[in-house]
């Protein structure tokens, strides 16, 4: 997720960038919608769902997408409870872009 968070400051300096991850993670919940890109772990997708879960998103980008690619892991039952328009999912860097990852 760092690493995110750098390309994100070098390609799109202008984006304003949450990092949910950690222990005081549920004190940025509610700064979410001031944000433009969430940034957070598989197991907290799941962990936290229903604070997640509370907000609509535009796009969701979903990195090593095998985490989700059994349907009924955590994680894939997370992802499928966001509200987003577009899913984009990468597996071993080869993005495929999906309305819909595993559905």
């Amino acid at each position: 997720m760092f690493n995110w968070r750098r390309e994100a400051e070098r390609f799109a300096p202008s984006l304003k960038v949450l990092l949910l991850h950690g222990p005081d993670r549920r004190r940025r919940f509610e700064a979410i919608p001031d944000h433009d890109l969430l940034l957070t772990t598989y197991p907290l997708l799941s962990r936290n769902q229903e604070a997640l879960g509370a907000h609509a998103y535009h796009l969701l980008i979903l990195d090593e997408a095998q985490a989700i690619k059994n349907p009924r892991s955590k994680a894939a039952q997370a992802d499928r409870a966001r509200d987003g328009n577009v899913r984009e999912s990468s597996s071993r860097g080869s993005p495929a872009s999906q309305d819909r990852c595993g559905d």
